[in-house]
């Protein structure tokens, strides 16, 4: 979650996700490279939550698929809230929302004092 998450902390993030949403409905190839990286990720995260049920690790009662999607969608959210410079750093809370959301016992702090990786992937 991280690795897709970290890059809507650069201030750039935003007007990139903007242009990009503003481009895609006009450039059918976009569009469809837009359409595959998003299947790509979707079922990557489907199948980690599928083998994390499995190992007793997110809530076996969810379905994979819709819970990937979902997560997919606050994932993305991400890089909107990064515009303003002057906001919070989104992962932390991304995280709390995420592990909540499965069900996991032990959710992170969500400052970005308790985050190890918050000034490493800056």
């Amino acid at each position: 979650m991280s690795a897709l998450a970290t890059p809507a902390r650069d201030e750039r993030a935003h007007g990139l996700l903007v242009e990009l949403l503003r481009q895609v409905g006009n450039d059918p190839q976009l569009g469809e490279v837009v359409a595959t990286n998003d299947a790509i990720v979707r079922d990557g995260l489907a199948a980690l939550l599928r083998q994390a049920a499995t190992e007793q690790r997110a809530d076996p009662d969810l379905d994979a698929e819709q819970a990937a999607g979902w997560i997919q969608t606050i994932i993305d959210a991400t890089y909107l809230h990064g515009g303003d410079s002057s906001a919070a750093d989104p992962l932390p809370m991304l995280r709390l929302i995420v592990t909540r959301f499965l069900g996991i016992d032990d959710a992170p702090a969500t400052t970005t004092e308790d985050d190890p990786n918050a000034e490493a992937s800056r």
